[in-house]
């Protein structure tokens, strides 16, 4: 089977003292609050790259990184930024992942008829005028996009593993539409 890579993962923890989103953000650089668009501290990181939503209520998602420990590593950073600004404050290091996007890309083009052919219909929503890929449901939650040049994007799993065996099992099934 084609290797699995993990373009993007979505990960909440809780942050733990007290905030003040206002003053957070006129302090940080890279952090911005406009209650008015979005009620919560949004933070920006590049290296590693990744986006933080600290939201009033105290729930914390972290956007863009690869990992656990990449998130780990931006809450680190963003834990010593606030506290710099004088804010003590801290994160919970339980994380759990909400959603692990992942792909593969298989040997050669796809037929969008064969794949017709294989899956089954009343999983699959196609309409190339729309959108270029299929669409294929796993679950309600759980999707994978299937373009004609052999790329599969997997979504809405909170599990890395769950991700590998969707796209190793269709990986699979397809290889006869190649």
């Amino acid at each position: 089977m084609p290797p699995m890579k993990v373009e993007n993962i979505l990960v909440e923890t809780r942050l733990t003292g007290e905030l003040d989103f206002q003053l957070a953000g006129s302090r940080l650089d890279m952090a911005r609050y406009q209650p008015e668009v979005f009620r919560g501290l949004i933070y920006e990181t590049h290296l590693p790259r990744g986006l933080v939503f600290i939201y009033e209520t105290g729930v914390v998602k972290v956007f863009g990184v690869k990992s656990l420990k990449g998130a780990q590593q931006i809450l680190a950073i963003l834990k010593e930024k606030l506290a710099g600004a004088g804010f003590d404050v801290s994160f919970d290091e339980d994380m759990k992942i909400l959603n692990v996007i992942a792909s593969v890309r298989l040997r050669g083009e796809v037929s969008p008829k064969k794949i017709l052919q294989i899956l089954d219909k009343d999983s699959i929503d196609y309409n190339p005028k729309a959108f270029p890929g299929i669409v294929y449901t796993v679950s309600p939650k759980v999707k994978v996009l299937i373009f004609t040049e052999g790329l599969l994007v997997c979504y809405g799993t909170e599990s890395f593993a769950d991700a590998s065996a969707i796209l190793d099992s269709l990986s699979e099934a397809l290889e006869g539409a190649t």
